[in-house]
């Protein structure tokens, strides 16, 4: 398991049982080494795990003798955030080898030597302390921006003295710190090292410059090597690659260290299933797979590879929810496994009395319901009006670079089958339905549908939906104008430019509507970036005024303007389906779940979905 921050320590940096529940998840899912990510090596940091005094080694000790106990072994990552640290979370000032920023961040002070000796110092106590705890294996932390990085980087390390000048000075700090941590603990304790195999910047750290710091930490007794890329300051996608980056994004460059060392090469970034990562072995690209967000998603995921029961995996979706919940300073979650993070608190529990449950709608919400109700001992039908599960993750699925929702959905699929669940298809829900299955209990989890706005002309031939659009119902024109900016309305303007079509947004809003979220990831930041090179035009503050065969009358900045257009479609939101709901009426216990509660994201309705089949 890769390194990643959690958010699960407590607020005074020791191990807690959240932290230790996550990571014995993961064991006992066979995972074999568990690198725990970010341990800090000072209280001058930003908050998180701390391994810089010998409080620590009681809490740590509990984590690791937990992890060894489904034999697995278990590593710490030792770190500090240097210019990186964020002086509103702490009253300290960012520092780093030189005196230049992380984009968007306060400027670091430089490091004096005495300052720089007292870290190396630092780094090898926390080191001890590690194998004090337990822990199999120690890794430094030296990519990604943050302290050790500063001066590996010549775009980060402009000094002139020992620490600087030139690479043999820049790799003097990382190499001083090894060489201290083997002093302190002995042979035999493996040093590890994280380094970047490209900064993706001008001016930083290449794939050349890093074989020779490859090569030598391998000199100075390094016992393997994990290579990753990217900056804050640079194409970050490749820090965490969201769905628009290729699988393996950082084996080419592990590659390329692997052919400088002798010692052991692993590599994480976007290797997200089994095949994958055995055709990245067999091919002599590297000798060990790292994965952090696969595990995130389905910690079993070793488990069932062994077993052979492949099409079982919930694979990550690369939607980067977890990576957008720590950049605003929350805990992290995942979009397709409600319970990680939350393996401590609660699991799923057989139900005490079994029940006859109806689910209706075969959408992600009603899936989940119906996988976490069966599981439970309950007797669960699955009732879907279309010819096939999915929902809107379905339609979704046709999106550029969505597809790996097709995996989720046919995880549901392989699962649903695998516990009996009665699953009918093409068949909606009446009273009828609900007299002969006579249920227990009813979750309703029947989605929401397309929001039609009232604008003069709406109900001419030539407008369809985005949800029409992407089912493939209607036929599209040359020159197509989408009434709404959000997610959706973006997504479909990027679906209709790969068909060659020429596409205008309107948004009456100020920004567009994805805008308006907490957190902009990078799959959004990527979306509008290919918008911008397919030459989308996007008006913002444009309200549609009338809708003709031809164009559309919209006003813009207190004018009024023609859009031409062959095509107007809708995606100005949705509404909750409550129609099945309504006509139901008081029949006993229901329960409402997903989008026909209120329209929201994929995370809410698979962990609405998750957590009332907990309640039944």
């Amino acid at each position: 398991m890769a390194p990643m921050e959690t958010g699960f320590e407590t607020r005074e940096g020791f191990v807690s049982e959240r932290l230790k529940a996550f990571c014995v998840e993961r064991a006992k899912g066979g995972t074999a080494l568990i690198i725990v990510g970010g341990a800090s090596i000072g209280s001058d940091d930003s908050p998180k795990l701390g391994i810089y005094n010998e409080g620590y080694i009681p809490s740590l000790s509990k984590l690791t003798n937990a992890v060894h106990a489904h034999g697995t072994k278990i590593a710490v990552q030792i770190n500090h955030s240097g210019r990186k640290i964020a002086p509103k979370t702490i009253s300290m000032y960012p520092f780093g080898a030189s005196s230049i920023p992380s984009l968007g961040r306060a400027i670091p002070r430089t490091l004096t030597i005495e300052e720089i000796e007292s870290l190396e110092e630092k780094f090898a106590e926390a080191a001890l302390r590690t194998k004090k705890a337990g822990f199999d294996a120690v890794q430094i932390q030296a990519a990604h921006g943050y302290l050790v990085w500063t001066f590996l980087s010549p775009l980060a390390n402009r000094r002139t003295d020992a620490y600087g000048r030139d690479q043999h000075g820049r790799m003097r700090f990382l190499l001083e710190i090894v060489d201290k941590i083997k002093q302190e603990v002995g042979d035999g304790f493996p040093i590890m090292a994280r380094i970047n195999g490209s900064d993706y910047l001008n001016g930083g750290l290449t794939t050349k410059e890093s074989k020779i710091i490859a090569l030598k930490l391998e000199e100075a007794g390094v016992a393997a090597i994990s290579v990753s890329a990217g900056e804050t300051s640079s194409l970050c996608e490749y820090l965490v690659p969201p769905r628009a980056v290729e699988r393996g994004c950082n084996v080419p460059l592990a590659f390329e260290i692997k052919k400088s060392v002798g010692i052991p090469v692993s590599v994480a970034g976007r290797i997200d299933n089994p095949a994958l990562a055995e055709r990245i072995l067999e091919d002599g690209k590297v000798d060990l797979i790292e994965m952090a967000r696969p595990l995130l998603a389905d910690p079993e995921l070793p488990k069932k590879t062994a077993e052979g029961r492949i099409d079982e995996i919930r694979k990550c979706i690369a939607c980067i929810h977890c990576e957008d919940r720590l950049n605003t300073g929350l805990k992290v979650e995942c979009t397709v496994n409600p319970l990680a993070g939350r393996e401590w608190r609660f699991g799923i529990e057989p139900a005490r009395k079994p029940k006859k449950v109806l689910v209706v709608g075969g959408g992600p919400a009603g899936m989940e319901a119906a996988r976490v109700a069966k599981w439970r001992g309950h007797e669960v039908f699955l009732y879907e009006k279309d010819e096939q599960l999915g929902g809107q993750a379905r339609l979704s699925s046709i999106l550029p670079y969505k597809q790996e929702l097709i995996d989720f959905i046919k995880y549901y699929e392989v699962t649903l089958n695998k516990l009996c669940v009665k699953v009918e298809l093409g068949k909606e829900v009446t009273a009828d339905v609900v007299d002969e299955v006579q249920p227990d209990v009813i979750v309703a989890a029947t989605g929401a549908v397309p929001l039609v706005p009232r604008i003069p002309g709406v109900n001419l031939k030539n407008v369809v939906t985005a949800t029409d659009v992407l089912a493939k119902n209607v036929g599209v024109g040359k020159e197509v104008v989408i009434i709404g900016g959000g997610l959706v309305g973006c997504e479909t303007a990027d679906f209709l430019t790969e068909k060659s079509r020429d596409v205008t947004i309107v948004e009456m809003l100020n920004d567009l509507g994805m805008f308006l979220d907490r957190v902009i990831g990078w799959n959004e930041k990527l979306l509008l970036q290919r918008l911008s090179e397919k030459n989308v035009k996007i008006f913002i503050k444009t309200r549609a005024e009338e809708i003709t065969k031809d164009y559309v009358l919209v006003r813009r900045n207190k004018n009024t303007e023609k859009i031409q257009s062959d095509t107007v479609v809708l995606a100005a939101g949705a509404r909750s389906d409550r129609q099945f709901i309504d006509e139901l009426g008081h029949v006993g216990t229901v329960l409402e779940i997903g989008d026909c509660v209120k329209p929201r994201k994929l995370y809410d309705a698979v962990r609405e979905g998750f957590m009332v089949a907990r309640s039944i």
